[in-house]
C-alpha cells in the first residue's frame, strides 16, 4: 500500500483493455488515500470493460477531491460519480454522446464546487435544470462539441443563472468549425444578459463562431452589472470575420470606469482614431489592475495613436495576446499583427514617460 500518496496523473498504456478489470482492484487497494487523479489516454472508455474498471475504481475512492477523465460523462459513470462523497472537482475531457436525461439522485454531487465537461449546450441545460443538479458549484467549464445557436447559449445561460446565483467562474465556448451556424444566428446582448444576474462572477469567458453583436452600451450594461469581474474575455478570437468589429475605445474606457478589479480582458476590437473621444484623448480614467490585454484578431487603424492611448488607459499592462488558432486548424491571425507588433514595441517607452510625468506631478504635490 501507499497510504501517503495523495495525487495521481496516469496514462493508461495502449492495449490495456484485457488488464482493465485487475488493475483497478490494485488501484484503489494501494492508493485509500488518494485525493487528486487524472487519467490520461483511455482510448478504449467506451469498451464496456473499461467503463466497468473505470467504475470499480473511482466508487471506492472515498477520499477522492479532483478527478480529471479522458472520456466523456456516460450514463454509467454518472451515478458513481455523483456519489463520491468529497469529490470537489470534475474534469472530462472527450465528448459526451449522450444529450438523455442524466440519471442525478437526490443529494448528488453534494461537495462538487467545479465542474468541466465537453458536452453539448441542450445536455448542459437539462444537467444545470434538473432538479438534483450539483448544488455548490462556483465554478463552470463547458465546452460543445458541435455548433450551437445563440438561442442554445441563452437557455443553458438562463439555466446556469437561475441554479448558480453565486457562481464565481464561468467558460462557454463551441469547439467545432465544422457546418458552422448561419452568419444571422450571432451572439448579442440578449443572449448574454441572463448571466448578468450572477453579480459575483470574476470570470466570464465567451466564445462563439462568429463576431458577437456587441456596441458600446451593451459593454457598458456588461461592465455595470459585474462590478467584481477579474476575467473578461469576450469572444476575441472569432473563427469568422462575418461581421465588422464595431467596439472600440468608449468600451475600453467604460470597462475601466466600471471594473476596477479587472486584471484580464479580451475583446473584438475595431480601433480607429475618429472614435477616441474629443474629452478623453488623456483619459482619466484608467485600468488600475490591468495585466493582459488580449485583443486576438481586433483590428488597428493608426497604431501610433492606439498605444498613446493605451499608455494612459492600461498603465500596468505586461503583456499582449494577439491571433488565435481555432480548433488546431493553425490560424495565425498574420492580418493586422503587424500593427499590434508596433503597438506592443511602442508601449514600454509610452509607459515609461507615463509613469516620469505621475512621478513628477507626485512631487510637485508634495512641494506644495
Amino acid at each position: 500500500m501507499h497510504p501517503d500518496v495523495k495525487k495521481l496523473v496516469f496514462t493508461v498504456p495502449e492495449n490495456f483493455s484485457s488488464q482493465y478489470l485487475s488493475f483497478s482492484q490494485y488501484f484503489y487497494a494501494r492508493l485509500p488515500n488518494l485525493q487528486s487523479l487524472e487519467l490520461k489516454n483511455l482510448t478504449s472508455s467506451s469498451n464496456p470493460n473499461a467503463q466497468q474498471a473505470l467504475g470499480t475504481t473511482i466508487e471506492k475512492l472515498a477520499q477522492l477531491r479532483q478527478l480529471t477523465l479522458p472520456c466523456g460523462l456516460v450514463d454509467g459513470l454518472m451515478n458513481i460519480l455523483s456519489n463520491l462523497p468529497k469529490l470537489e472537482a470534475l474534469s472530462m475531457t472527450s465528448r459526451s454522446n449522450s444529450d438523455n436525461n442524466l440519471p442525478l439522485s437526490d443529494g448528488a454531487f453534494s461537495s462538487l464546487s467545479a465542474i468541466s465537461l465537453v458536452i453539448s449546450f441542450a445536455a448542459s441545460t437539462q444537467l444545470f435544470n434538473h432538479p438534483n443538479h450539483p448544488p455548490a458549484l462556483v465554478r463552470i467549464r463547458i465546452e460543445s462539441p458541435r455548433a450551437e445557436s445563440p438561442a442554445h447559449m441563452t437557455q443553458l445561460l438562463d439555466a446556469i443563472a437561475a441554479s448558480y446565483p453565486r457562481l464565481r467562474q464561468l467558460h462557454i465556448s463551441c469547439l467545432t468549425s465544422s457546418a458552422p451556424p448561419d452568419i444571422n444566428e450571432t451572439v448579442d446582448i440578449r443572449t448574454i444578459r441572463p448571466i448578468l444576474k450572477c453579480a459575483m462572477l470574476r470570470s466570464l469567458e465567451l466564445a462563439h463562431y462568429h463576431p458577437f453583436r456587441l456596441l458600446y452600451v451593451d459593454v457598458e450594461e456588461i461592465a455595470i452589472s459585474l462590478p467584481h469581474i477579474e476575467t473578461l474575455v469576450l469572444n476575441c478570437s472569432p473563427a469568422s470575420k462575418s461581421l465588422q468589429n464595431t467596439l472600440s475605445f468608449p468600451a475600453l474606457i467604460s470597462l475601466a470606469a466600471n471594473c476596477p478589479k479587472l486584471e484580464h480582458l479580451g475583446l473584438y476590437l475595431g480601433l480607429r482614431d475618429e472614435d477616441i473621444p474629443a474629452s478623453d484623448q488623456n483619459p482619466q480614467v484608467k485600468f488600475n489592475n490591468l495585466r493582459t490585454l488580449c485583443t486576438g484578431f481586433s483590428s488597428v487603424s493608426n497604431p501610433r495613436s492606439v498605444a498613446f492611448f493605451l499608455s494612459f488607459l492600461c498603465p500596468w499592462l505586461a503583456d499582449f495576446v494577439r491571433g488565435d488558432s481555432w480548433m488546431g486548424e493553425g490560424r495565425t491571425g498574420k492580418d493586422g499583427m503587424k500593427e499590434w507588433d508596433e503597438i506592443e514595441s511602442l508601449l514600454p517607452f509610452l509607459s515609461s514617460v507615463r509613469a516620469h510625468e505621475r512621478a513628477s506631478v507626485h512631487r510637485k504635490l508634495q512641494g506644495a
